[in-house]
């Protein structure tokens, strides 16, 4: 297993010193969260291969073009295919091997899905696609807006048909959709995990902060022989200050877990 620790836990901080940061408190892989158009294109990665000795091995489908990529007008969906272009292409470069995207959500409205999900499933195989060319694998995170169970994770990968598309398992996302963690990585052939505890009110916490049964998702996770990336990904809120320390605390918190 792969411990790893994302750039959107420690925004607003430019992305360079985030992975700088991550690489100070002693983790040897990250995940990306591209902040601006300049971070999804292929010489960034350049730039990030200059600037630190550990491997983003994952990057998150940017959140601030997520009104690209979800969007049916048909110069967007343009603009969807330059930038999976380039997001790939950025992966190659980077020796990334997943790249992470959320479930389509329509608040329920009939009319609105009507009109945006053919388009969406579209883009959606387009990135798979395009993953696929540059060795990435396309890995769906589970939400309380979509995904919310191992059914419904089934359900929109199967809408989508295409064959690099993969579940995966975020724990606070999890929770909040009623769900117990390990019992859906029981349930799911899981390719990443994104990790963070739960506390009452507090979500996203750092692992070991809160309630989670992570001695229950680890065993699980050994049981499948799981090897891949485990990535804290807690919200930012919470490393505004003392980031490395905080860092260093969850990755002994983790590594004593996996013994």
């Amino acid at each position: 297993m792969k411990l790893s620790f994302s750039t959107a836990g420690l925004f607003p901080r430019e992305t360079i010193d985030s992975l700088k940061l991550i690489e100070k408190a002693g983790f040897h892989y990250a995940e990306l969260m591209p902040q601006c158009a300049r971070e999804t294109k292929p010489e960034f990665a350049e730039v990030i291969l200059k600037s630190v000795n550990l491997t983003v091995g994952s990057i998150h489908f940017p959140l601030v073009f997520f009104s690209v990529f979800y969007n049916p007008y048909s110069g967007m969906v343009k603009e969807a295919e330059k930038l999976i272009d380039d997001l790939t292409k950025m992966a190659e470069v980077l020796g990334s091997k997943v790249i992470v995207i959320h479930p389509p959500y329509y608040g329920g409205d009939e009319t609105v899905k009507k009109i945006f999900h053919k388009p969406v499933l579209n883009n959606m195989r387009y990135l798979c696609e395009k993953s696929m060319e540059h060795g990435v694998k396309v890995a769906l995170e589970n939400s309380p807006k979509g995904g919310r169970t191992p059914d419904e994770m089934l359900k929109v990968i199967k809408e989508v048909n295409h064959e690099n598309l993969f579940p995966m398992i975020d724990t606070t996302e999890a929770v909040e959709s009623g769900q117990e963690p390990a019992k859906m990585i029981e349930a799911l052939d899981v390719i990443h995990i994104h990790a963070s505890d739960h506390k009452g009110e507090r979500k996203h916490i750092l692992p070991g902060e809160g309630d989670l049964d992570w001695e229950g998702v680890i065993s699980v996770l050994k049981k499948r022989n799981y090897s891949e990336l485990f990535t804290v990904e807690p919200a930012y809120r919470y490393l505004l200050e003392d980031p490395v320390e905080k860092m260093q605390a969850a990755l002994r918190f983790l590594e004593k877990l996996l013994g």
